[in-house]
């Protein structure tokens, strides 16, 4: 068989070409001889103008080679990737870095393009890695405290916002995580029953028993919020009471002088997270029993700010 080169036009046999695995009959277009006289390196000029001139051409021919090799191309990526790992991780860091601004508006188009799917896929992953998504959860929260902290702080207007748009979803939420947590958990089943008969009493003043809790009547209950409870307002506790670890702790926290009146979205910015010292003071000035009090401070003392 014979074959026509394409830089000198001599037709010479096929075993005068060099193998080219894509071409249509396997076969570089250029003889041997054409191919030892050529350069070794490319012009960077002309190959820029040669790029430039031939990007449909050369993209289409990329997809082309991609669709009939994608199985094979995907193995080969995934194992490099697997053997490379901190060269592939500091690539990206330097890439990303490098291209800050391209990174960001390509995520932010990708994203807009495919919202349901990325929902989706975000959903099918929380579903099959619950477990490990809440230790990562947690650990990222203990090791960022006070980024946490900060951000909540200064983005109070942004939360209240978020809150307003996301109000019937984040209360449905709630609900749900309340009644999960009730079934299964005697301690949260006691601080929630603890803190809704606090709420009814604010409103009526009726429970005797909640009295007895909180160790004050209901009108002095009221002055000493120096607020009337409305709908809308939340009662807060100062010393969270997910710090409590047992019944006499939660009964501890219950106590009138932890408590504060403040916004939704105060106590959505605020949630459990850390304990303000200016309102610490507040209970200390006031507690009937500070040493078992002192104990839960001291226990999270890395959460007073």
């Amino acid at each position: 068989m014979e074959k026509k080169c394409n830089k000198c036009n001599v037709i010479r046999d096929v075993s005068e070409f060099y193998k080219l695995k894509g071409s249509k009959d396997g076969l570089r277009g250029i003889c041997k001889v054409c191919e030892k006289q050529y350069p070794k390196t490319f012009d960077k000029e002309n190959r820029k103008k040669y790029l430039e001139a031939n990007k449909e051409k050369i993209k289409q021919n990329r997809n082309r080679y991609y669709e009939a090799n994608k199985d094979n191309i995907k193995e080969k990526v995934k194992q490099y990737q697997e053997g490379n790992k901190e060269k592939v991780r500091a690539y990206q860091k330097q890439y990303i870095e490098a291209n800050k601004e391209k990174v960001k508006e390509s995520r932010k188009k990708y994203i807009e393009e495919n919202k349901e799917k990325i929902k989706q896929n975000h959903k099918q992953y929380y579903e099959a890695n619950k477990k490990k998504m809440k230790l990562a959860s947690n650990k990222y929260n203990k090791a960022n405290k006070e980024k946490i902290i900060k951000y909540r702080e200064n983005n109070k207007e942004k939360t209240k916002r978020y809150y307003e748009a996301n109000k019937e979803k984040i209360n449905n939420y709630t609900v749900e995580y309340i009644k999960s947590r009730i079934k299964t958990d005697s301690l949260f089943r006691l601080k929630w029953s603890t803190r809704a008969n606090i709420h009814r009493y604010l409103r009526d003043g009726k429970s005797k028993r909640t009295r007895e809790i909180i160790g004050i009547g209901f009108k002095e209950f009221q002055d000493y919020l120096e607020v009337e409870y409305k709908e809308g307002m939340h009662l807060d506790h100062i010393v969270p009471l997910s710090w409590a670890n047992n019944d006499e702790e939660v009964y501890i926290l219950n106590h009138y002088s932890n408590f504060q009146i403040i916004t939704a979205e105060e106590n959505l910015a605020k949630s459990d997270s850390y304990c303000k010292s200016e309102n610490l003071k507040k209970v200390l000035d006031n507690h009937n029993d500070l040493t078992k009090l002192n104990q839960i401070i001291e226990r999270n003392s890395d959460k007073i700010k």
